[in-house]
């Protein structure tokens, strides 16, 4: 049975992006349409929808913002309500905590199941006070309210453990990030025997210059390591200038891996995650990971299967890396454990799967 899936995002761009191009494509038997927000440029927008499988097509969200604006807000929901009733979608799936909020709301007026992926829940963040935080958990807890039937489907286990934490009510099921596996069986990421100034380690991540990335401090990593000639630091995507770091600025996607396959060790400064699809682009090239402790980064470093270190402290990564640079054989253990990890449990394939029997589900039980 062919499903007509209408996804609904305020952002447009990285993460979210990708991943709602990656869920079309691997559900190409169904219809989608993705009713979307404008945070990138025109150019941009019209190279994003090309990355999505033929059978999707787009509406414009025009009004809405990612920050609370009133009647911004009341314009957007009015779009809205005008596309689920021109598309009569079977399922609406709503990316983000914006666009989450609003199609709870304004959704319950239709007989459709709502599938809310927050890909980072709002109450995540670090940037905010407490105060606002707090209000955050309120406007969730109220949408929640007011839906028949709203399904949180959380993208890692701690970002589960946090909505159950601060909703208690809320039906939460969890789906894991994925990726496309890019390695074949028993292949494995090669690593020099010795790292030198001519064959240095390098050391990469991927993102927006935002303050969840925390670029700075990655900045600050690659300054306590200055004068360690064996250690290379690159930055994909758009950052601050710095004799420090190699920033290649926004590359298309196939370049964004190839620049990952040169590259030795992920290593992100994140202050919150969901479950960061650039840390999982990175395992599926082999890479091992050193993530700052924070929700999305915890579900990805495992203890039985080691394939990196979590770390609290600029001094506790740098010891990392030096560690590294004196025993680099621990590379290769580490890379082979991402790639199975990545294979098993954050796999596009399995979580395109996942989300489709989810949807058949909640039809059934409309019905």
């Amino acid at each position: 049975m062919s499903l007509k899936i209408l996804h609904v995002s305020e952002p447009f761009a990285s993460g979210t992006l990708e991943f709602m191009q990656e869920l079309c494509f691997n559900l190409s038997k169904h219809n989608h349409v993705v009713l979307h927000g404008n945070r990138i440029s025109e150019q941009n927008i019209y190279a994003a929808q090309r990355g999505f499988h033929q059978r999707a097509t787009f509406i414009a969200w025009e009004a809405v913002q990612r920050e609370i604006h009133w009647f911004d807000d009341l314009k957007a929901a009015w779009q809205l309500i005008k596309v689920i009733r021109q598309e009569k979608p079977d399922i609406i799936h709503a990316h983000a905590s914006k666009a989450g909020f609003l199609c709870r709301v304004f959704s319950r007026f239709f007989a459709c199941p709502v599938v809310y992926t927050p890909h980072a829940i709002s109450f995540l963040r670090l940037d905010i006070s407490e105060r606002t935080k707090k209000f955050y958990i309120f406007l969730e807890k109220f949408a929640h309210a007011l839906h028949k039937n709203p399904n949180f489907v959380a993208c890692s286990g701690s970002e589960e453990r946090s909505i159950k934490k601060h909703i208690p009510k809320a039906k939460v099921f969890k789906i894991n990030n994925g990726v496309k596996v890019r390695f074949v069986q028993g292949e494995q990421k090669e690593f020099p025997e010795v790292f030198t100034a001519e064959h240095p380690l390098v050391i990469v991540n991927a993102g927006v210059n935002n303050t969840q990335k925390n670029q700075e401090r990655f900045f600050d990593i690659a300054l306590s390591l200055h004068d360690e000639l064996r250690v290379h630091f690159v930055w994909i995507g758009d950052t601050l200038p710095s004799s420090l770091v190699r920033c290649t600025g926004w590359l298309k996607h196939s370049s964004v891996i190839k620049n990952m396959r040169k590259s030795h060790v992920f290593l992100s400064t994140s202050l919150w995650e969901g479950l960061p699809l650039s840390a999982l682009e990175a395992m599926s090239v082999g890479l091992p990971l050193l993530l700052s402790n924070c929700s999305g980064h915890v579900d990805l470093v495992s203890r039985q299967l080691p394939n990196g270190k979590i770390w609290n402290s600029n001094s506790e990564v740098k010891k990392y890396i030096e560690d590294i640079l004196e025993n680099p054989a621990i590379l290769t253990t580490w890379s082979n454990n991402s790639l199975f990890l990545q294979k098993k449990y954050f796999n596009i394939y399995h979580c395109a799967k996942n989300y489709e029997i989810f949807y058949k589900q909640l039809l059934l039980e409309k019905h």
